[in-house]
């Protein structure tokens, strides 16, 4: 009977810690290749910044080489860690369709100062991106693979993981999957380790993001956010806001006038109360909201990046 017990107790605790395992929420990421590996492999573009010219890595012309079978496995080993995984190429060819489109309807002269890679993390929307870079290196009848992986925020580009290795020699015909597999697993728990820990830390501090506050020309508040309401300067009000809806009340004022806000280290919850996932312009639309209809001012919500947004106040309504 003891032993029955015992057993009982065993699958008890097992089955719990599976099941909290399973439930864990885990941050999602996008795999890229690396600035630097896309410049040593001719998967650049230039482009034309006043008159300097910049290379940026070509994606799209990446899942034409290599990258493809690579950022294919990297995605089989974390998505069988329990990582969701970002499509990097789905959002592209989403990205290119839609250019095409607006080429048709004759929109091919707009400009946009958003990149390709800003196009896709607002579309897609990774906690982390993943970047990779490999050599392999031949030696006669042999080869073996040398790699960089670098985990960064997508909010903040903060690097909050890293690993490197060479693999072990192996056949010249060994195909890369293979031989990148072997290289990385070596490394691969204490980089999801570090990954964890990380994403835990967000999870319990918030996710740190920029948020800044501007007044539009002609907005027709004589004293800009000094203007008060029910006797509270407008710029009050704000403050007061974002001190109410970050976690633990985390922010740094830094810039304070009377014609804008702006706010650092802002730390917002991942996650709404019914668990739905917030990014920092979904966070902003509640400040909008109060604005909107508790003071009748009409805005506008810019999302800079996947780490900062920009309300405008236009005026009054």
């Amino acid at each position: 009977m003891r032993l029955m017990k015992s057993i009982l107790t065993v699958w008890l605790v097992t089955g719990l810690s599976m099941m909290a395992y399973s439930q864990a929420k885990r941050p999602s990421l996008m795999v890229l290749p690396s600035d630097a590996w896309c410049k040593a492999n001719g998967c650049v573009t230039t482009n034309d910044a006043q008159g300097v010219e910049i290379g940026v890595p070509n994606y799209q012309k990446a899942f034409e080489t290599d990258f493809s079978l690579v950022n294919t496995k990297i995605g089989e080993l974390m998505t069988d860690r329990g990582f969701p995984l970002k499509d990097l190429e789905g959002a592209l060819k989403v990205i290119q369709r839609r250019q095409v489109d607006e080429a048709a309807m004759g929109a091919d002269g707009m400009e946009t100062e958003e990149s390709v890679l800003d196009m896709v993390r607002s579309r897609v929307k990774p906690d982390l991106e993943l970047y990779m870079e490999w050599k392999v290196n031949r030696m006669g009848s042999k080869q073996s693979i040398t790699f960089i992986m670098r985990a960064l925020d997508a909010y903040t580009f903060e690097q909050v993981a890293a690993a490197s290795g060479t693999g072990e020699n192996a056949l010249s015909n060994t195909p890369l999957p293979v031989l990148l597999e072997e290289a990385v697993l070596n490394h691969l728990n204490n980089f999801c380790a570090q990954l964890d820990d990380h994403f835990n830390r967000t999870l319990k501090n918030g996710r740190k993001v920029t948020l800044e506050i501007a007044l539009g020309k002609d907005n027709g508040l004589e004293k800009g956010l000094r203007t008060e309401f029910d006797d509270t300067y407008l710029s009050e009000i704000i403050e007061t806001w974002v001190s109410e809806n970050t976690v633990g009340g985390n922010f740094n004022t830094t810039t304070s006038s009377r014609t804008r806000l702006m706010f650092e280290d802002v730390r917002i919850p991942l996650y709404s109360i019914d668990d739905k996932a917030i990014d920092t312009g979904d966070w902003a639309k509640g400040l909008d909201n109060l604005l909107r209809k508790t003071y009748q001012l009409d805005t506008e919500i810019d999302e800079v990046g996947l780490g900062e947004v920009k309300l405008m106040i236009l005026g009054s309504k």
